[in-house]
């Protein structure tokens, strides 16, 4: 099983060429799905709530507004279906950041909970992240 990437901007110093635009997708959240604040929080609260797949001890800032404080350090974190930087719930907290619609439906249908793989399931993660 293959895990899907999301939150890698192009942007970003941790980020892919493909990953799509931090600047364009910013504001273009769903406000219908999200119950104006509270539902899309959870979300990012998911985010945080990641396991941790690998780290570093690089200070992330803020690439929309370089004028705020350090976001995070550099973690690479998943659920065991997705794969996701660690800075990417700043973006959905701070920029209603629009998420792909089946990473929503996946974080909503387990309860807004994410799962906590096993360390063979984390490891082989870790082995197809890292090449």
């Amino acid at each position: 099983m293959r895990v899907s990437r999301m939150g890698f901007f192009e942007e970003l110093p941790h980020g892919d060429a493909d990953g799509g635009s931090l600047g364009v997708l910013a504001g273009q959240g769903d406000e219908a799905s999200r119950d104006w604040i509270a539902d899309y929080l959870d979300i990012a609260d998911y985010l945080d709530a990641g396991a941790v797949v690998a780290a570093s001890t690089t200070v992330l800032v803020d690439v929309l507004d370089e004028e705020r404080p350090p976001v995070c350090s550099l973690a690479v974190l998943t659920d065991g279906a997705w794969l996701w930087p660690s800075d990417l719930a700043h973006y959905v907290r701070e920029y209603n950041v629009r998420l792909p619609a089946p990473f929503v439906r996946h974080a909503e249908d387990s309860g807004r909970v994410p799962a906590r793989p096993d360390e063979e399931v984390l490891d082989r993660i870790e082995e197809e992240f890292l090449g």
